[in-house]
């Protein structure tokens, strides 16, 4: 392997800001991204919309913007024409201690590939930055999207608009973005799913299995030799082969002969069928895919973990930043089990980012960047910054319903917890357990 998997979290790069302008409820939005960031807040609070700008800006497959995703206001029945999606990206070098780096080093692999478009700040610090913007063209009549390298990022943020564009450089490529390309993971995730269509992690692992040319000759002679096995000591399928043979009465061509296959006799196509099975102490052993969806949710978190790794381990030198949006982690499982969860997600290498509406998240998570989405309407969002020293006060709310409600609520709702920036700084949490009614707890 081409790396230890200790030098794995580190790319040499990281995204530490993403700002998004007009995308559906999102009409200004800035967010500082670390290497595990969590969005909080209740369903239709804009949390997912974050996360798929930041998919349209720089994803795997990137999704297609267009007039539907430009924000409205209340009174307009569609976007005018000069209103414009923004979604700007930037990118700064990290040193192995993971501390930011002044420039980028001579012969990375991140320099080279980006070379005409890194720019220099105001203190001479190095960067990367591109802006994707979604704009109507007069003269097609139609929205067009383009990438550019941006010159500069401008500390006042009411003012991206004038940020220039490092023209010379020409527009960012996908092959220039693909190295830290976004994956998206949506709360509908399921290893069933993943294990059966073409393209998933789990197909581009096992694709693979870096096996030699004498090796799959080996091992696909004895994959013929068990079909041939099972064929001649089973009634049923030479009865099968005998009425097949019939075909040459019908079709055109030599008789060469008919031959069943129980068993894939080819590599790739026997890791098509792989199975796995989970089974826990005192229990029947089962295929991984008849398991419920909180366990096929966290396998196919824990196989993209596997994939990222691989990936990594496998690439040149500094040649791929894995990012993930992985959307409602908590899915399916079980409070315990969303205990352990993030010890599994820590070890996902590159940058996460997380949105949910569980309160467990907000308790057992430690990110040091965490985010409130707050919808003011079904047409404008808000994001607060959540601060995690107020986890302390959470923590006593949970025990005060846990005590109220005489055992664990079944599922508890936070609806956002924000630290207010009034004069009076208190936080307001609103939780709702589903057999106990509407409690209010303000500190």
């Amino acid at each position: 392997m081409k790396k230890s998997l200790e030098k794995i979290f580190n790319t040499g790069i990281r995204i530490v800001e993403v700002r998004v302008r007009n995308f559906r409820s999102l009409k200004s939005v800035d967010l500082s991204l670390n290497r595990l960031t969590l969005l909080i807040g209740p369903n239709n609070s804009g949390k997912t919309s974050f996360l798929e700008a930041l998919f349209a800006a720089m994803g795997a497959g990137r999704r297609v913007l267009s007039s539907d995703d430009i924000y409205i206001k209340p009174n307009e029945s569609s976007p005018p024409y000069n209103r414009s999606i923004l979604i700007d990206v930037l990118i700064r070098p990290i040193k192995e201690d993971g501390t930011f780096s002044d420039t980028f080093p001579e012969g990375s692999y991140w320099l080279n590939l980006w070379r005409n478009g890194i720019a220099q700040d105001d203190n001479d610090n190095d960067f990367m930055a591109f802006r994707t913007k979604l704009t109507w063209k007069q003269e097609s009549a139609e929205y067009s999207v383009e990438r550019q390298f941006l010159r500069e990022w401008i500390s006042d943020s009411s003012k991206i608009e004038d940020a220039e564009i490092i023209s010379e450089a020409g527009t960012v490529s996908a092959k220039q973005l693909e190295p830290m390309a976004l994956h998206f993971m949506d709360a509908k995730r399921d290893i069933d799913d993943d294990m059966r269509r073409q393209g998933s992690f789990w197909r581009r692992m096992t694709s693979d299995l870096g096996l030699s040319d004498e090796d799959i000759k080996s091992f696909e002679k004895i994959l013929t030799n068990i079909n041939e096995g099972i064929v001649k000591k089973s009634g049923v399928l030479k009865h099968l082969e005998s009425a097949l043979g019939d075909l040459y009465n019908v079709m055109s061509g030599e008789r060469e002969g008919i031959e069943l296959a129980p068993v894939a006799r080819k590599l790739r196509d026997l890791t098509k069928g792989i199975d796995v099975n989970f089974t826990t102490k005192g229990s029947q052993a089962f295929p991984l895919i008849r398991h419920g969806m909180g366990t096929r949710s966290m396998a196919s978190i824990l196989v993209f973990r596997a994939f990222m790794k691989w990936r990594s381990l496998m690439a040149k030198e500094d040649a791929v930043h894995p990012m993930l949006a992985l959307e409602e982690p908590e899915a399916h499982l079980h409070p315990q089990a969303q205990r352990a969860l993030f010890g599994q997600i820590r070890e996902i290498p590159g940058q996460v980012i997380i949105s949910s509406h569980s309160p467990y998240v907000v308790f057992h998570a430690d990110f040091s960047l965490s985010y409130a989405f707050k919808s003011i309407s079904s047409w404008y969002t808000r994001v607060f910054k959540y601060f995690p020293h107020y986890k302390a006060v959470f923590l006593k709310v949970i025990r005060f319903l846990f005590i109220a409600c005489g055992s664990t609520p079944s599922f508890l709702y936070i609806s956002p917890c924000v630290a207010s920036t009034s004069v009076a700084t208190r936080t307001w949490c609103t939780w709702i357990p589903s057999a106990s009614g509407r409690t209010t707890v303000t500190t």
